[in-house]
């Protein structure tokens, strides 16, 4: 890593970047041009990284190792965008770095980190293989990316297309299964599309759950009321029942709000992991806030 380099001179840097291309992956099997390129990159990278020019070393050292695998280059780029605070680049390297089995601890630690501030879109089709993308670009089944709006796209080799926009907080896990149609199946203009098959409970079990939930809210918090008002107008001595009375109340409102408590989550399972939609993504994470942390769920409906 570049804190345990830093005392060598540029020289030595140079030897060691060569040392480690030699070790390379045996899949890699970089050209003897590809090297020279790798190591020019990782020279540039060295200065900007002493320039404290750090986004830009990170950039170079990520260059380097893509074009010659390198221990050395690819735990530069790690510690080079961290200290820029690239978070992107510190997940892609990180995992580049975890792939191959080199720095496996530092790399985790480093992804663990950079995971917090990005969001991460698993991306798959309903039927058959298909080509992803992201953002216009060739994407993985599993993608970092940058909180906010992205577009993520799905074709088959018969051409069929699909695509489907997902807005993505920091911290969340979006999962979104991509239903590809062919230009001949799509629909014709006032006729409503077909509805795509699936698994799942329907979603009018979800929003019965979500009014069931409310409604319980609603007489639990009656409940609570009721039992403040009792002990409000308890006398200064009052009688074995009237306390009775009150303590059943504070009994009843213990209950509801535990049964509240059992629908609110019994619902927002069958809603994220067991309802039908007809969109086919939803996603849940924490974010934070001013204040603290809010709790974020995501789906289409």
């Amino acid at each position: 890593m570049i804190l345990r380099l830093r005392t060598l001179p540029a020289a030595a840097l140079a030897v060691s970047l060569a040392t480690s291309l030699t070790a390379a992956p045996a899949g890699a099997q970089p050209t003897a041009a590809d090297r020279q390129r790798a190591a020019a990159a990782f020279d540039v990278a060295l200065g900007r990284y002493y320039r404290a020019e750090f986004a830009e070393a990170a950039r170079g050292f990520f260059e380097a190792d893509e074009l010659a695998p390198s221990l050395t280059a690819i735990t530069n780029a790690i510690a080079a965008a961290r200290r820029a605070s690239d978070h992107l680049l510190v997940a892609r390297a990180a995992e580049r770095a975890i792939a191959r089995g080199e720095a496996v601890i530092e790399a985790r630690e480093a992804l663990a980190e950079a995971a917090t501030r990005l969001s991460r879109l698993e991306l798959s089709c309903d039927a058959g293989p298909c080509a992803l993308a992201l953002d216009g670009a060739p994407a993985q089944p599993s993608n970092y990316v940058l909180p906010g709006t992205h577009l993520a796209a799905a074709r088959s080799p018969a051409g069929a297309a699909a695509q489907e926009r997902v807005v993505a907080m920091a911290g969340a896990t979006y999962r979104i299964v991509l239903h590809p149609v062919s230009p001949d199946a799509a629909p014709r203009m006032g006729e409503a599309p077909p509805e795509p098959a699936s698994s799942g409970l329907p979603r009018a079990v979800f929003f019965t759950g979500l009014g069931a939930s409310a409604l319980l809210a609603g007489i639990t918090a009656w409940s609570g009321v009721d039992a403040l008002a009792g002990k409000r107008a308890l006398p200064a001595a009052p009688s074995q029942g009237q306390e009775d009375i009150v303590l059943a109340r504070a009994r009843r409102t213990d209950f509801l709000l535990g049964g509240a408590a059992l629908a609110a989550v019994a619902t927002a399972v069958i809603g994220l992991r067991f309802t039908r939609w007809t969109g086919g993504h939803a996603g849940v994470g924490i974010a934070p806030v001013a204040g603290g942390l809010a709790l974020a769920a995501q789906g289409r409906f």
